[in-house]
């Protein structure tokens, strides 16, 4: 918990000075790993994770109850990937975007990451 804090706070001071593009969403992942063990901070796109729902049906004396399992079938993920990021230690930041059209250039979110990164490193 202490990792995403600090990735927020980060993420929080470096976009007050600067904005986003309009019609911009973060979606912001990170790995299960103490802030010293962060490989990094990676522009990614959404991985295309495929899963499968069972549904167990079961009875505690006279109530029901439904037991949701959920599990992979894709199991690799692409570089470049939210996914894949994670998986080798790096914090994810996947742009959302209300349009196809509405993509920003690297170069307006590449200096995020870095900034994000640098503030990480001097705490």
């Amino acid at each position: 918990m202490e990792t995403a804090a600090r990735v927020a706070a980060a993420l929080v001071k470096k976009m007050v000075t600067n904005t986003l593009p309009y019609k911009i969403f973060l979606n912001i992942n990170l790995p299960d790993l103490p802030l010293s063990e962060i490989k990094g901070i990676e522009i990614t796109r959404l991985a295309r994770a495929s899963h499968i729902n069972t549904v167990e049906e079961g009875s505690h004396g006279r109530q029901k109850y439904y037991w949701l399992e959920r599990q992979m079938i894709n199991d690799t993920a692409d570089s470049g990937t939210d996914i894949r990021a994670i998986e080798q230690g790096r914090v994810s930041i996947t742009p959302l975007y209300f349009h196809r059209s509405d993509r920003p250039p690297h170069d307006i979110l590449n200096p995020l990451c870095a900034d994000i990164l640098q503030r990480l490193q001097h705490r």
